[in-house]
């Protein structure tokens, strides 16, 4: 599992979201996955790379993002992880607590 992930606010806009991309200094594992949590690192929603690039620019986030989360507890065993990727075509699962606070992600070349 990675912790290096990038969060976005469900308020923000599509246009805001590109920009900061553009100007993140991070090196995220990934970005084709951007999970929308709360003030609390909650979980609420993921959102692709490919929604934002199609979306309009005004477009919120709120309104972009799948609240239909698969998601991973941190004792989920790796060859349940590596089931979930496949059953679903993903390039990444968060990781969460029982709370749904986000706690990381871990991506397909991880289980590969």
């Amino acid at each position: 599992m990675t912790t290096d992930i990038y969060t976005i606010d469900g308020a923000d806009t599509v246009t805001k979201v590109l920009n900061d991309l553009r100007l993140m200094t991070s090196d995220a594992e990934t970005i084709y996955y951007l999970y929308v949590t709360d003030h609390n690192k909650r979980l609420l929603g993921v959102v692709s790379l490919r929604q934002l690039i199609v979306a309009s620019a005004e477009q919120l986030i709120l309104d972009l993002m799948s609240s239909k989360l698969i998601a991973a507890s941190p004792d989920t065993p790796r060859t349940e992880i590596v089931e979930i990727i496949k059953r679903y075509g993903l390039l990444a699962v968060p990781v969460v607590t029982p709370d749904n606070v986000l706690m990381g992600i871990v991506t397909f070349d991880d289980v590969v």
